[in-house]
């Protein structure tokens, strides 16, 4: 983001408040929804295991740290595809 972008400005206001909440004790991470997310490595011919996924999703649930939980898992193909997509559009309205 560039240093005049008012939604970078946004983005470093809330996170200074939060860390001001937290040191003052006003704030946990059961108060915030989480998104976690993950780059998995192998071929696309190989399939997600979606059971897998989901098994990790109930036990960071159970861990009751966060508001709401949400897990993305995405092969690094796709993440590249969808990345270099994203970048030649930021690009282009350059």
């Amino acid at each position: 983001m560039s240093d005049s972008n008012h939604q970078k400005d946004a983005v470093m206001k809330l996170l200074g408040q939060c860390a001001d909440d937290a040191v003052d004790g006003e704030n946990s991470s059961n108060s915030f929804n989480v998104v976690l997310s993950a780059a998995l490595f192998h071929p696309m011919s190989e399939h997600m295991e979606a059971v897998k996924i989901e098994k990790k999703h109930t036990k960071v649930v159970k861990e009751g740290l966060f508001k709401k939980v949400f897990i993305m898992a995405i092969q690094k193909e796709t993440f590249n595809a969808v990345y270099d997509f994203l970048e030649s559009e930021a690009n282009d309205e350059v």
